[in-house]
């Protein structure tokens, strides 16, 4: 989780105001978070969370879940985080914004 979701968050935190005309953002998400059943409340606070606080997010605690249900929600959360940031990228990057399969998005 620290790595997929909360290393996005900040990646895309971080590059958002070196963002401009041309910038392309891509995040890597695989397959699994299509497969993923996530409550929409859980993926609220993987797509809103100020990176700062998400890896201490109590919704997120995975202790008892299987490591492949875990990486599976870790994915997900990688999709709707790209999700939530593609306005905010587009606003500063216009152009065209598309989320594919792995969560590619391109300012």
């Amino acid at each position: 989780m620290r790595v997929n979701l909360v290393g996005t968050a900040h990646v895309l935190a971080e590059f958002l105001p070196l963002a401009g005309p041309g910038t392309a953002v891509t995040c890597i998400a695989s397959m699994a978070g299509h497969k993923s059943r996530v409550d929409p409340a859980l993926e609220r606070v993987m797509a809103t969370t100020p990176p700062d606080r998400l890896a201490a997010a109590p919704e997120l605690r995975m202790d008892g879940i299987d490591p492949s249900t875990a990486y599976d929600i870790a994915k997900r959360g990688v999709q709707v985080r790209v999700q939530a940031a593609a306005p905010e990228y587009g606003a500063r990057a216009p152009g065209s914004t598309r989320s594919a399969p792995a969560s590619s998005a391109r300012r």
